[in-house]
């Protein structure tokens, strides 16, 4: 376990249930909060005491007795892949939204350990406890208020969007990013913001880490395909000789590619197209 921990860039430990401690805490400054591995150690549940927000501590516990009890009952995880849950840690002199995901481990057919990786979350919510599938994409989500677990579905990204999050979680944004994609700027734009409705994000950040932590970037073993689109791809309709004129008499007055295929009713792929086939010239 510390040869892993040496060698991950997350922050990471091990719950023992039956003890209410910890069995392995990495040495990560992440969850340590400015206290030493021996110090968690010896500690064990009371260390979340002293670093979780005094409003999500009730949470937390609740959290970590939901996952127990969900589990009770069962000797293998099943369909079940780890739980996620959110909570404020102290880390200085303020406090940050961690996210968690944590993956039971069975001894002997019986729930013991849980295996929990930390990073930063982008959400602004605490709680927030979910139960996930294999396939990637169901999940239950745990409503504190009926103690209830209702059925959840993560949103589908298509192959572009993919494309484009693949990209900047490689740190290729902007333009840089929409000419690896052989796509226009304002096309690139257009993909992003479908990113954010369907993810209910407000950044290209926040969406990759989202991503990230529902695994949607990378295809993993029983994802479920997006569905190709069977609709016949619209025919290409070369510009008339007028409409070309015209559009070079614009380009000519300094006039933008995206601004003049508005007022031509053409896209601006279209134009781009013709000035890398020599027909225009910008």
């Amino acid at each position: 376990m510390n040869d892993f921990a040496a060698i991950s860039m997350e922050a990471m430990y091990v719950i023992d249930f039956s003890k209410r401690g910890f069995y392995f805490v990495a040495n990560n400054p992440l969850f340590l909060c400015g206290h030493t591995v021996e110090q968690v150690l010896s500690l064990g549940y009371n260390f979340f005491s002293k670093v979780i927000h005094p409003d999500d501590l009730l949470l937390l516990m609740e959290a970590l007795d939901v996952i127990r009890q969900r589990m009770s009952d069962m000797n293998d995880l099943g369909a079940l892949d780890y739980f996620s849950f959110t909570v404020r840690m102290k880390h200085q002199s303020r406090h940050m939204m961690i996210y968690h995901k944590l993956r039971p481990v069975f001894v002997n057919k019986r729930l013991q350990f849980g295996l929990c990786l930390l990073s930063s979350s982008v959400l602004n919510k605490s709680g927030c406890l979910c139960a996930h599938y294999t396939d990637g994409v169901d999940y239950e989500e745990f409503v504190l208020e009926s103690k209830e677990w209702i059925k959840r579905r993560i949103p589908m990204l298509s192959e572009q969007e993919k494309g484009v999050l693949r990209l900047v979680h490689r740190g290729k944004i902007g333009m840089e990013a929409a000419n690896k994609l052989c796509i226009s700027y304002h096309a690139y734009q257009s993909r992003k913001r479908a990113i954010f409705k369907k993810l209910k994000t407000n950044s290209i950040t926040e969406s990759v880490i989202y991503a990230f932590n529902h695994r949607l970037i990378f295809d993993y073993p029983n994802h479920p395909k997006q569905k190709k689109n069977t609709e016949p791809k619209k025919q290409r309709r070369p510009m008339t000789p007028e409409k070309l004129l015209r559009v070079q008499d614009e380009l000519n007055k300094g006039c933008s590619v995206n601004s003049i295929a508005i007022r031509e009713g053409v896209g601006e792929w279209t134009i781009r197209y013709a000035i890398r086939t020599g027909k225009l010239t910008e």
